[in-house]
């Protein structure tokens, strides 16, 4: 069984002939387990052929205006380019990306035909913030504060923003799924909603007025693809589960165990959702020992796995700092995951 059978099999709810795995990490440390493992890479668009990415005193600005700094390993965002606009003429004067520039999926195809016949699944992502959707994306515009802030203090504002974001990843979900619906296995998207305590949002803010925003571009996805969806949201989002089941959500990522109760996860969704992570990447990972790393992979195969259905892996990226034998050790125990 090679690993694009094992994954489509975990998919649809069955037992392969062990649990699969993926990796996610962030260089330094990604380059050195790509080069001794053999992993698909999630697949991207690319920007449109005439777009010049400008930089200015370190700061990088993408497709969205929105400007990013390397600090450390990381891309941190540190300018919003809506964070001075309050009126909905701001939104309708900003010079916003064609989604739709058919030089945005060039090679894509190719791309995805090739890690098959290598045996490989293939993810395709559908934003312009990675896995993130409509809420991220709105709120990377505007900065964090000032878009919560507007949720209650000009409601307006907020809706037409998400409703752009909206336009903006239907076009380019149609642009990408017209070239590699027919192929692609797993269509990513998300929204981090959620601190590892609670919710970011109201639960019935959320269900008023973003869930039937994320619905339609779920439905959207759905009319050029039978992929499977994955959704990733970070935090304890437990109680929004079942919304997410709701709009059609197939996979759910990334099942932090220091927020969310793996037993009650499978017990209370284990037939409806896919489960992809589960690997305590904030304590065990980076801080314990190999014997913790292979205990902690047996736990969460064990709580999540029965019955197919898990995805087995880091619940979020691994940082550099995390020992390498930790990492190893996680993967030999992953092998060992045997139905």
């Amino acid at each position: 069984m090679n690993s694009r059978e094992r994954v489509l099999l975990a998919l649809e709810h069955k037992e392969p002939d062990r649990v699969p795995t993926f990796y996610r990490g962030i260089s330094p440390l990604a380059d050195w387990i790509l080069e001794i493992v053999d992993i698909a890479p999630y697949i991207y668009f690319k920007p449109p052929k005439d777009f010049e990415p400008r930089e200015e005193n370190g700061v990088v600005f993408d497709e969205l205006g929105i400007g990013r700094k390397r600090i450390g390993p990381h891309l941190e965002m540190v300018h919003h380019p809506l964070a001075g606009s309050n009126d909905l003429k701001s939104l309708e004067d900003y010079q916003w990306p064609d989604p739709l520039d058919k030089t945005r999926v060039y090679g894509m195809r190719e791309s995805i035909i090739e890690w098959q016949k290598r045996g490989k699944i293939t993810a395709i992502m559908t934003s312009w913030g990675g896995s993130t959707g409509i809420f991220e994306c709105s709120w990377y515009m505007t900065g964090m504060e000032k878009f919560l802030v507007a949720i209650y203090e000009n409601p307006k504002f907020v809706e037409a923003l998400l409703d752009k974001m909206l336009e903006l990843h239907k076009g380019l979900v149609e642009n990408i799924l017209i070239e590699v619906g027919d192929i692609i296995d797993i269509v990513c998207t998300g929204d981090d909603l959620a601190t590892q305590k609670n919710l970011l949002i109201s639960p019935q803010w959320y269900r008023n007025v973003l869930k039937p925003r994320q619905k339609e571009l779920i439905n959207h996805i759905r009319r050029f693809t039978r992929a499977k969806i994955y959704y990733h949201s970070c935090g304890n989002i437990m109680p929004l589960v079942e919304d997410l089941i709701e709009i059609g959500i197939d996979i759910l990522d990334p099942i932090q165990p220091k927020a969310l109760d793996t037993v009650q996860l499978k017990d209370r969704f284990g037939e409806r959702l896919v489960f992809f992570g589960g690997i305590d990447e904030q304590e065990v990972l980076p801080f314990g020992t190999p014997k913790d790393v292979r205990k902690e992979v047996r736990k969460r195969f064990r709580e999540l796995g029965k019955g197919g259905g898990l995805i087995l892996g880091p619940a979020h990226w691994i940082q550099p700092d995390t020992p390498k034998e930790n990492i190893i050790a996680m993967y030999e125990e992953i092998l060992k995951c045997i139905y």
